[in-house]
């Protein structure tokens, strides 16, 4: 059984996260932090923690004695804050323009092949699991030519109906141009433009 740390458990990510390793690894005893100390987190993790702030002077010390004390096996920082501070430490190092091209192991993942995009070579790196992200660009392609979307691929919506720039057409979700990409927001959006849908299909089945 491990023991895993994830921080900033109030956010979406963390607990995306959380659930994941929940359902993979159920025996694994999960420990969540935060700044706040009242939220949802604590439904996701074994234990919830109030932290400092990663920009607090006491933080690196705080989070050393918190890894020792509970035997922590892994740790995944999940707040732009702390990836920020531990970038500017030199403590961690962070490998971008990498490719992803082979993941390798048995019952586990024990090697990660990728790629520099610098330098086009292929490199090879011991790890122990892989978290995917399905990224930050909509896939908006296939309404280009139909809706109107902003420069980022997003369809702009009505932020009061939700309706896009085609009469009778809403959208919702992360490929809108709304500022928040969460679960809730989404799920909001969704209700909100299925409401008006309904709204619009009635009124115009009253030829109002």
């Amino acid at each position: 059984m491990k023991t895993v740390l994830i921080t900033a458990i109030a956010g979406d990510i963390a607990q995306g996260v959380a659930t994941i390793l929940r359902e993979t690894f159920p025996k694994w005893r999960l420990i969540g932090t935060d700044i706040h100390a009242r939220h949802g987190g604590n439904l996701f993790v074994d234990q919830l923690l109030q932290a400092p702030r990663a920009d607090d002077p006491g933080y690196d010390e705080w989070l050393g004695e918190l890894i020792e004390r509970e035997s922590i096996d892994i740790c995944i920082p999940m707040s732009e804050a702390e990836l920020l501070h531990l970038s500017e430490s030199g403590k961690v190092e962070f490998m971008v323009n990498a490719q992803i091209k082979e993941i390798k192991g048995s019952n586990f993942v024990e090697k990660i092949i990728y790629t520099d995009r610098v330098s086009g070579q292929d490199r090879e790196l011991d790890a122990q699991g892989v978290f995917v992200n399905i990224g930050q660009s909509p896939n908006s392609g296939f309404v280009k030519d139909f809706l109107e979307i902003n420069k980022f691929g997003e369809i702009i919506i009505d932020p009061k109906t939700n309706e896009t720039s085609v009469k009778g057409v809403f959208a919702a979700g992360d490929i809108t141009d709304t500022g928040h990409k969460q679960y809730v927001v989404a799920a909001g959006q969704g209700a909100n433009a299925l409401l008006n849908a309904y709204e619009y299909l009635k009124n115009k089945t009253r030829g109002l």
